[in-house]
C-alpha cells in the first residue's frame, strides 16, 4: 500500500492532509481502526491537526496534561509540550 493509499485509507474527513512522516501516518491508521479507548500524547502539529480533522480531538492528550495526571512535574516543558 503506498503512502497516498494509506492516508486515504486513514482520512476520512474533507480537507487537506497535513504533511505526516511514514510513522505518524501507520500510527493514525492503527489508532482509527481500533474499537477499544485510546490516547495520542505527540508534540507535533502535523499531527495533531490531522487528529482534529479526524475528529479524535477528545482523544488528544498534551505531554504537560499526562505528566499532571501523573502528579509529575512539568515544569519548564518547551511550548509544544503544553496543553495549549
Amino acid at each position: 500500500m503506498t503512502e497516498l493509499e494509506r492516508a486515504m485509507h486513514a482520512a476520512n474527513f474533507d480537507g487537506e492532509m497535513p504533511a505526516l512522516d511514514a510513522g505518524e501516518l501507520d500510527l493514525w491508521i492503527h489508532a482509527l481502526q481500533r474499537n477499544d479507548v485510546w490516547f495520542l500524547c505527540g508534540p507535533d502539529r502535523a499531527s495533531m491537526k490531522f487528529g482534529c480533522q479526524a475528529g479524535q480531538k477528545d482523544k488528544l492528550v498534551s505531554l504537560e496534561q499526562a505528566l499532571s495526571r501523573l502528579n509529575i512535574g512539568a515544569a519548564n516543558l518547551k511550548a509544544h509540550y503544553q496543553e495549549r
